[in-house]
């Protein structure tokens, strides 16, 4: 089998070769991150072990989904970071760290990826299963100078593959692993043949977790168009002023916009804690644990949204004060006559 010479491999490319005939995806980052919370949903509902290969975007919450599942405690994982030498590692080394807090089965693993390689505008996330398999493969589109460019690229800066196909994934993890930089802290699994860490034929019905993941995904993307059709309501001119958005509405916008990306915190994590308290196996210490999240974030949401209804109030009052018009000409004669006999005993 001829892989790609290191300095000239991409997993993007190598997948898309690979592939039946077909055309990569136009994406932007909220679509990408959509697709890898997915499947992240699909192995918690489903408590799936899996074996994770993961290079993604340092930055934009990508690691809060990895998180969710290393709070599956009862499940074996295995998670490669993959990096590549001038990437920012910060949010990496917090995972790892957090990993080594947890008392679960949750195991990660950085692997460095040596230099010269094309998969610095990359990202990718391997999931291996007895389950399903699957790949996700991203190429950042280098960058351009022009405004127009510029605009686009904030629309739709990634090109985007996708697999379940474990012809094409054996494919890539053997190219993976000639790129990989050996340091003292590689696991001893990967330094041997890495077939032994393909999982065997789906055990599952695939059609199933299929048609799960497709839900899932279809969820999040009505999520996605419900947050851009509210910012695109609100950042719309008013009737007064049709060329710019006024100040105060510029705030109003963003404070608005902020304050749902709060609520949404709350929610994710009661909604994690209730799927981990549906959890046959977890013992009454996490549950008690769970429980404990789950009164605090809804404290927090009620905080929230009792501090919004007060300022809205505080609001309608502003608007329904009435101000009554000062009449000059009546009060300044009469200030005048006050103050004029001691200005002339002064004089």
């Amino acid at each position: 089998m001829n892989l790609p010479r290191t300095s000239d491999l991409s997993i993007y490319q190598l997948a898309l070769d690979n592939l039946a005939p077909t055309r990569p995806l136009s994406v932007n980052h909220a679509t990408l991150k959509s697709l890898v919370g997915s499947l992240i949903d699909v192995l918690i509902e489903a408590k799936i072990p899996a074996t994770l290969w993961i290079k993604l975007p340092p930055a934009g919450g990508w690691q809060a989904e990895i998180k969710r599942y290393q709070q599956l405690l009862d499940i074996s994982q295995t998670i490669y970071l993959c990096s590549y030498s001038g990437d920012d590692l910060v949010e990496e080394k917090n995972l790892i760290s957090q990993a080594s807090n947890l008392k679960g089965k949750s195991r990660i693993c950085p692997v460095p990826l040596a230099a010269g390689s094309q998969l610095k505008r990359e990202y990718f996330l391997i999931l291996l299963s007895e389950q399903f398999s699957s790949l996700i493969a991203a190429y950042r589109l280098p960058k351009s100078k022009s405004a127009l460019a510029i605009a686009s690229r904030e629309i739709r800066p990634l090109l985007a593959v996708f697999s379940f196909e474990q012809r094409v994934i054996e494919r890539v993890l053997e190219a993976l692993r000639e790129v990989m930089a050996v340091a003292d802290n590689t696991p001893e699994e990967l330094l041997g043949d890495w077939k032994t860490l393909l999982p065997r034929l789906w055990a599952a019905d695939e059609k199933e977790l299929l048609t799960q993941l497709l839900f899932k995904q279809v969820q999040r993307t009505d999520n996605i168009f419900e947050q851009q059709a509210v910012s695109n309501y609100l950042a719309q001119p008013t009737k007064a002023n049709p060329v710019s958005v006024p100040n105060s509405q510029q705030h109003k916008y963003e404070f608005l916009k902020r304050f749902a990306q709060e609520l949404r915190t709350p929610l994710t994590n009661m909604k994690t804690a209730l799927k981990l308290l549906d959890s046959p196996q977890s013992k009454s210490v996490q549950r008690r644990r769970y429980m404990q999240l789950l009164y605090s974030e809804c404290e927090r949401q009620n905080s929230l949204i009792t501090g919004l209804v007060e300022l809205a109030k505080l609001e309608d009052d502003l608007q329904l004060t009435v101000t009554e018009p000062v009449q000059l000409a009546e009060i300044v004669p009469g200030v005048v006559s006050t103050y004029q006999p001691i200005a002339h005993a002064l004089h």
